[in-house]
């Protein structure tokens, strides 16, 4: 050191101090960006740490319609399933992946019917329903079910991001009336993660006409003269 300049017979002590290796512990959710609704958020504490020190990384927030489905990445020592994930750096940085999916939606289809007789019988009307685009597989979802006059029935396991279309099936008989057209209401956007959609379907009634012919006959009428 050139300001120490020493001589014979000095006690020279020299003390070193080295800063403690530390390392970091980092949590990212996926999906994150690009436009894609994030599923969630975690975090990891405390973080640097020194080697063999643990950190906890724990899913903080989960984004309503959607669900954490694990860790990737680092091996978290109470499994890769659970909310919270504890790593031991040693000689390097740890980092892991916190994994959301989008919950899929339901659909609820809903039926009114005009005219008719009164009281309606009990009736009940089959219905498909169709969807595609979304996490859909290629052939598209299908579902079908049945709803009664006045009432609605949810379908259940809708894909995220797909565009559903409903049809109705065979309308029950009603005796002495015929039915008019089916008028559909679709969903007029996609299924978002976790949502509820509606659809509807309107029916109408028209009582039968038939044709009466009236015949008339006159007895006991006067005699001309």
């Amino acid at each position: 050191w050139p300001e120490f300049n020493p001589v014979a017979g000095d006690n020279i002590v020299c003390t070193i101090t080295n800063a403690p290796i530390t390392y970091n512990v980092t949590a990212t959710a996926n999906p994150v960006g690009g436009g894609v609704v994030n599923g969630g958020s975690a975090n990891c504490t405390p973080s640097p740490v020194a080697g063999g020190v643990s950190s906890t990384c724990q899913v903080t927030s989960t984004t309503p319609g959607w669900s954490f489905t694990g860790w990737t990445g680092a091996t978290c020592s109470q499994g890769q399933s659970t909310n919270s994930c504890t790593l031991t750096p040693t000689n390097a940085d740890m980092a892991v992946v916190a994994n959301f999916v989008p919950l899929p939606g339901t659909l609820t289809v809903s039926k009114t019917v005009s005219g008719g007789p009164s009281p309606l019988p009990a009736l009940s009307f089959p219905f498909s329903v169709s969807c595609t685009g979304g996490t859909a597989p290629a052939g598209g979802f299908s579902a079908s079910g049945s709803v009664s006059a006045g009432g609605s029935t949810s379908v259940s396991n809708i894909p995220v991001g797909s565009t559903c279309t409903v049809t109705e099936g065979a309308k029950p008989p009603v005796t002495h009336y015929t039915w008019g057209a089916e008028q559909v209401t679709n969903p007029a956007a996609p299924m978002a993660a976790g949502g509820t959609l509606a659809a509807s379907i309107a029916n109408s009634l028209t009582r039968d006409q038939v044709s009466v012919t009236i015949n008339k006959t006159v007895t006991g009428a006067p005699a001309a003269g």
